[in-house]
């Protein structure tokens, strides 16, 4: 299992991101980012928290969670599973 926070990726590069990817986590305080919806699109789990749109977007395909270090733990759970 490897955990990988990639900084800031380029456009082009995104989508073999997202292909490769198990789960997506977005910017803790980001509305409703596009790069949430693409990720998706890929099939990437989504997890995010209940700020703005983010909810809605991510409906009953993933996990929002209150706090952003919950996140992180969550991840290593579900990808150890």
């Amino acid at each position: 299992m490897v955990i990988k926070f990639t900084g800031i990726v380029p456009d082009e590069e995104l989508i073999k991101y997202y292909q490769k990817a198990k789960v997506y986590q977005l910017s803790e305080y980001e509305g409703l980012p596009n790069a949430l919806c693409e990720a998706m699109l890929c099939e990437c789990v989504p997890a995010g928290t209940r700020y703005c749109g983010i909810p809605t977007a991510i409906g009953d395909t993933g996990m929002c969670l209150m706090v952003i270090q919950k996140i992180v733990l969550s991840f290593v759970r579900i990808i150890a599973n």
